[in-house]
Order: structure tokens, then sequence, then C-alpha cells
């Protein structure tokens, strides 16, 4: 079945008994028995049972280049505190 609006952009197979939401477009084949949603289409159903979400996993690079934006944002913040501190002290007196 393949839902209204739906996309299928390649030539490849889809396999017997397929569900293709509404919308979707999909891009790469499916196996049998197999739900897709979303663009690009993903599954999310394979012989009725929900499949999990795949988790993007961060790398040890990726995490410690987030750790090193966050000091420094962190930096960046204090000093902007300061500069606001020291500037309504200024306006006060």
């Amino acid at each position: 079945m393949v839902g209204a609006g739906a996309k299928i952009l390649g030539a490849f197979e889809v396999g017997d008994n397929c569900y293709i939401a509404a919308n979707a477009v999909l891009l790469k084949p499916l196996e049998d028995n197999v739900t897709a949603v979303g663009i690009p289409a993903r599954p999310v159903k394979k012989d009725g049972v929900t499949l999990p979400r795949n988790k993007r996993t961060l790398t040890l690079e990726e995490y410690e280049e987030m750790k090193d934006r966050m000091v420094q944002m962190e930096q960046e913040i204090a000093l902007l505190k300061e500069a606001l501190g020291s500037g309504r002290r200024q306006n006060v007196n």
C-alpha cells in the first residue's frame, strides 16, 4: 500500500505486504512486511512489531569538541555578566 502523496524514488524493489505512509519519500528498498514513514522514509515496523529508533552516538572527538565549546561559552557568559554588572554599578552612582 502506498499512501497519498508518497514518492518512491529510484529503481529498487519494495517487498510484499509493505506500507508506505502518506507523503513519505522512499529512497531505499524495503523487505517484506515493513511499514515505512517519513522524509526520507525509514522502517518503523517489521512483521507488525515496532522497531527501535536508531540513536546516533557521539564519537570521542565530537564529545571533546562539544565539551571544549561548553567551557568556552561558560567563560564568555561569565565575562558578559561581569560587564553587565559593572555597567549597572556605574549607572547607579
